[in-house]
């Protein structure tokens, strides 16, 4: 079994699906706050794997990076680097993003992946924007994720 976290947002409806599929995800609804619990969780676990998933109403996608930027002038981390590559997980099933988010997407996942660089984490991060009707495929690959053959 492979050990991986996944995350979430509270606006994302489906996460029950997730849950019944046996897939547990850490659901964020205040940003910094959670983000306190969910960098404990990190802490404890030291996941191979950090997953963050989001529905979205457009085509689904694997981010390939994350940037310190939030909102239109905004940062996510005030001395951060600017970018972070992440990890393809999506492989044929979700095609690979070619422009970044400046959301609170790319703020949780760039914060996990510096906070991950910071305290020395082997964690490979990811993140895969899903349309609901992908819902299915993404639980498969969730399943595979953490119970690997």
């Amino acid at each position: 079994m492979s050990n991986i976290v996944f995350y979430s947002f509270r606006t994302n409806k489906v996460l029950k699906e997730f849950q019944e599929n046996g897939i547990p995800v850490f659901v964020f609804g205040s940003l910094k706050k959670d983000f306190e619990l969910f960098s404990e969780i990190l802490k404890k676990e030291k996941p191979d794997r950090v997953l963050g998933l989001a529905a979205i109403s457009g085509k689904s996608r694997s981010e390939a990076v994350t940037i310190n930027r939030f909102g239109r002038i905004g940062k996510v981390s005030k001395d951060g680097k600017d970018s972070y590559v992440l990890e393809n997980i999506g492989g044929k099933e979700f095609r690979t993003s070619k422009t970044p988010t400046t959301s609170f997407c790319n703020w949780t996942i760039y914060r996990t992946r510096e906070f991950i660089e910071k305290n020395g984490l082997k964690s490979q991060v990811s993140f895969i924007h899903f349309n609901q009707a992908d819902t299915k495929r993404l639980t498969t690959l969730c399943q595979a994720l953490t119970n690997p053959i």
